[in-house]
C-alpha cells in the first residue's frame, strides 16, 4: 500500500512546483489576462446598446439675453477693434 502522509503530498507537492514553478506562473498569469480581456470585451460590447436611452440636448433652451450674446460674438477672421491709446499710461513691462 502507498504511503499517503501529508508529508509525503507535500514533498510531492514541492518537487512539482520546484520543477514545473515557472510555467505554472507564466500560465495563471496568462490564464488571468485573457479572462481580463474576454471579461472586458463583454462590457464594451453591452455598452454599445441604447435601448431605452433618451437624449436631453434636443430639450436646450437659452434665454434672449444670451443668444444675443453669442451673435454678438466675432469671428476669427474679423478685425478686432483698436484702442486708442493716446493720453494712457503705458505699461514699462
Amino acid at each position: 500500500m502507498k504511503d499517503i502522509s501529508l508529508t509525503a503530498i507535500g514533498s510531492k507537492l514541492g518537487v512539482f512546483f520546484h520543477r514545473y514553478g515557472v510555467f505554472v506562473f507564466f500560465l495563471v498569469i496568462a490564464s488571468g489576462l485573457i479572462t481580463a480581456l474576454i471579461l472586458l470585451n463583454i462590457v464594451i460590447s453591452k455598452t454599445d446598446d441604447a435601448d431605452g436611452y433618451v437624449s436631453n440636448v434636443n430639450n436646450i433652451s437659452f434665454d434672449k439675453q444670451t443668444i444675443e450674446k453669442i451673435e454678438a460674438l466675432r469671428t476669427s477672421d474679423q478685425e478686432t477693434k483698436k484702442i486708442d491709446s493716446s493720453g494712457t499710461r503705458l505699461l514699462p513691462f
